[in-house]
């Protein structure tokens, strides 16, 4: 059995742009699910942000994302 590692980025509400970037430049696959697809109200402020976001390129290429509740743009801190 082998492992590959698989990258996974944080964002502050750009990771559906980062993760449909990533599919264009790859020729990949994009599968989004937000918060709001797992049970947040939708008039919350991060009901549309991404909680599972994943792109499969065509030549094997997998990098994964999401966007940190309760952040707004910005940059993260540690």
């Amino acid at each position: 059995m082998s492992t590959s590692p698989v990258p996974h980025l944080n964002f502050r509400g750009q990771a559906r742009e980062a993760l449909e970037f990533y599919a264009g430049a790859f020729d990949g696959t994009v599968s989004i699910r937000t918060y709001g697809d797992f049970g947040m109200p939708a008039d919350l402020p991060d009901a549309a942000k991404v909680v599972f976001g994943r792109v499969d390129g065509a030549d094997g290429f997998v990098v994964m994302a999401y966007d940190v509740p309760g952040a707004d743009s910005g940059t993260l801190q540690g």
